[in-house]
């Protein structure tokens, strides 16, 4: 089960930049916009609570539980890239994986689909109130082509 929380950036990913003799904790330097670079935990760095999810009352599976369930093999992936010796080939499919994997899990891809979402709720409200317009989008004049809505609304009534 996933805990409150929730890394941005794998801690596997941040693992790779550990400063060596500082405590007996995993620290990394953070470097913020409009901050001077500081050192950190990486147990409290690229976090945020519930990011993904909030925990589950019932038991279900959560957003972050998938997450952390595909993480597993994004850790051995990036294990096996950071074991490679000069010279060596890395498998461009591994590679591609671990890069789509980092890209849909940071703030700005969550930004982007929440503008996305917005924008779509705001075109069919416009439609809504345009019955012209909601008519041309849900019915087809074309028999032979008829929408499954349509369909669906015809076999109810």
């Amino acid at each position: 089960m996933a805990g409150r929380k929730q890394h941005f950036i794998p801690k596997s990913v941040l693992r790779g930049f550990l400063i060596d003799g500082v405590g007996n904790d995993m620290t990394t330097w953070a470097f913020v916009k409009d901050r001077a670079p500081f050192m950190v935990s990486i147990n409290n760095f690229a976090a945020q609570r519930h990011f993904y999810s909030e925990i589950s009352d019932s038991q279900e599976e959560t957003l972050d539980d998938r997450i952390t369930q595909h993480e597993n093999n994004f850790t051995k992936g990036l294990y096996a890239l950071r074991n490679l010796e000069n010279g060596d080939c890395a498998d461009p499919r591994l590679i591609g994986e671990l890069i789509s994997h980092l890209a849909i899990r940071g703030a700005f891809a969550r930004d982007m689909f929440k503008q996305g979402a917005a924008e779509m709720v705001g075109l069919v409200g416009e439609n809504l109130k345009n019955a012209s317009g909601m008519r041309a989008l849900l019915f087809s004049d074309d028999a032979q082509n008829e929408l499954p809505l349509k369909k669906a609304v015809r076999e109810e009534v």
